[in-house]
């Protein structure tokens, strides 16, 4: 075994953690937001044209709530990869969203052997995103 490893995020009102086992090259990560009355709206450039396609792919009602997954996965993405999360954000893109099983897999530019899974889910208005990074740290 290894030391713990944490992450924690707060915001609108709320605050969530998740901790691991520390092991070479894993990470772990999470992250919280609300959603907004009119849905979410990312940033501009937050996402690859590979990514938007993935969300473009989703019926309407479902794009709005998986943008802001998508958004939150990538920043828990981020956390497990032990980067800022502007600089990390960036290298991460999305591969595949497993909307049953409330999953985003991402690949890290420029590290074959990086993967980075983050599990989502939603209670109420609350989107949580929580991401495992196994290999290219």
């Amino acid at each position: 075994g290894g030391a713990p490893v944490i992450s924690m995020s707060c915001g609108g009102g709320v605050a969530v953690a998740v901790a691991g086992e520390s092991r070479r090259d894993r990470g772990v990560g999470i992250v919280a937001e609300r959603v907004g009355p009119a849905g979410a709206r990312p940033e501009e450039g937050a996402f690859s044209a590979e990514e938007s396609r993935l969300l473009g792919a989703m019926e309407q009602a479902e794009r709005q709530e998986w943008t802001l997954r998508m958004r939150c996965a990538k920043e828990a993405g981020a956390r497990a990869l032990g980067r800022g999360i502007p600089a990390a954000r960036g290298a991460l893109r999305a591969l595949e969203i497993d909307a049953g099983r409330g999953t985003v897999r991402m690949g890290v530019d420029g590290v074959d052997a990086a993967d980075v899974t983050a599990w989502t889910g939603r209670d109420g208005d609350l989107i949580v995103a929580t991401a495992l990074c196994e290999g290219g740290h």
